[in-house]
Order: structure tokens, then C-alpha cells, then sequence
């Protein structure tokens, strides 16, 4: 399909969270990722593009002006992938076991041949995920004056949003903020802290927000930039821990 004169592959990928609206995400190796309701036809997709050309160009814009910020199409040797905002490269090597050691911005990773790369790396995340959000929590807590302790967390790769949390101050986030910078972790989950006072998005919410951090909305423009990152799937073949030992530097 062509887009102001360019030609980009587009793949849809629907949603039964979606009544009405698309959702459009452009990848840098020139795919064009349409998240739309379950009964979107080829032609109603094909029009949505069309009607929103002008807008799909801007996200080619930017992401070809910062090709960091996305994830690889093809995990193989030599793929670069995002931890804290930083590249990082990922080295594999064949071995009869999973190992994956993290140092100095290098992600080796030994394992059998027939273990899927992503699978690995997805494991991996969530292991790391695990660690740094533990500590932010911790940091975040301490910092709200309206929290009283650590509340229950929980993470998973999620498509659409950052974080959530419900009534019983239950904290859920999204695994995928772990390649984004440190300062955004920590504005999702004081986000989330400052719905055990406000619920919804009210002025006091915001004005609550600001008092913890003033710095809130540049820091939320910046997180705006790592939106694309929601449109990674996981693993259809999803790596196992209970199967298979899964260790990592510090």
C-alpha cells in the first residue's frame, strides 16, 4: 500500500476491546500496524488508512527521526532491543541450556536451538521488570505521603495501556515499561498511587499528581514517544521458567 507516494506494509490486528475507533502505529522497517475492531473488513481498512494518510505520515516522521524507540520485527543475533530507554545488543550463542547474562548494555543469551530467541528475551524481561519495579514501588511509596505501605503489583505485557488499578488498591503494569526511561516508570506508578485518592482524572487528581511530581507532564510527553511499543505481541510460544532454569547478570 502506498502513503503520500511511499509504500509501507500494513497488518492489522484486531481488538475486541474496540467498539468503533483504529488505532495506528508505524513501525520504521515500514510496517504499518492498524489495531481495529473484530469486524473491520480488507476494505474497511483499506479506507481507514486513505482517510487517514496526513496522520499516518507524521508517525512515519517520527519514527524514522528516532528508530530507537521500536522494537525489532526479527529477533536473531545481532537485534537490538531497549532496556531503560538504552539500545541494547542481543549475542546468542548455542547451548544445551537458557542463560541469558545482561552486562554493560549486552545481552548474551546461550540456549538450544530449538528455543524461540523472543520467547527468551520476553522471559528475560519479565525477570528484570520484576526487579526494577519492586525497587520504584518502594521509592514511589515512600515519596506519596498518602500511602501507607506497598501496596499488592502485579505486571504483564499489555497492548493498550500503561498501568491500572482497581478498587482494592490493587496495582497492575505493564511489563513493556521496562525498555522506557526510568523517570516514566515512576510517573505510571505514582499515576496509579494517586488513583487511591481520586478515581477518576478530576482536577484534584491532576493538582495530586503535580505535588508529587511537578515534572509530570514533560516526563508523559516523553512516555507518549514509546507508544509504539504497546503494538509488540508477545510470544505465541512462550518461554516456560517452570520448564527450563533462567539465569542473568546483575
Amino acid at each position: 500500500m502506498s502513503v503520500l507516494g511511499q509504500k509501507i506494509r500494513v497488518e492489522q490486528r484486531t481488538s475486541r476491546a474496540r467498539k468503533s475507533r483504529a488505532s495506528f502505529h508505524y513501525h520504521p522497517e515500514k510496517v504499518l500496524f492498524v489495531t481495529t475492531p473484530t469486524q473491520v473488513s480488507s476494505k474497511e481498512l483499506f479506507n481507514l488508512v486513505k482517510n487517514n494518510e496526513n496522520r499516518i505520515h507524521k508517525l512515519m516522521q517520527v519514527a524514522q527521526a528516532d528508530p530507537q524507540i521500536c522494537y525489532p520485527l526479527n529477533y536473531e543475533d545481532g537485534c537490538t532491543i531497549l532496556v531503560l530507554s538504552e539500545p541494547v545488543r542481543v549475542t546468542v550463542r548455542t547451548s544445551n541450556r537458557i542463560q541469558p547474562s545482561y552486562q554493560n548494555n549486552r545481552l548474551t543469551i546461550k540456549k538450544p536451538l530449538d528455543v524461540s530467541l523472543k520467547g527468551v528475551i520476553f522471559a528475560w524481561y519479565k525477570i528484570h521488570a520484576t526487579a526494577i519495579f519492586q525497587e520504584r514501588i518502594v521509592q514511589m511509596c515512600e515519596k506519596a505521603n498518602f500511602v501507607d505501605a506497598v501496596p499488592p503489583w502485579s505486571h504483564r505485557f499489555m497492548s493498550s495501556l500503561w498501568g491500572s488499578c482497581n478498587r482494592d488498591r490493587k496495582v497492575k503494569l505493564n511489563s513493556h515499561l521496562v525498555k522506557v526511561p526510568m523517570e516514566a516508570i515512576d510517573l505510571v506508578i505514582m499515576h496509579e498511587l494517586c488513583h487511591f485518592i481520586h478515581r477518576n482524572h478530576s482536577r484534584a487528581f491532576y493538582e495530586l499528581l503535580a505535588e508529587q511530581l511537578p515534572n509530570w507532564k514533560q516526563t508523559d510527553n516523553l512516555l507518549q514517544n514509546y507508544g509504539m511499543l504497546l503494538c509488540e505481541e508477545p510470544p505465541t510460544e512462550r518461554y516456560r521458567q517452570s520448564k527450563r532454569r533462567v539465569r542473568y547478570g546483575a
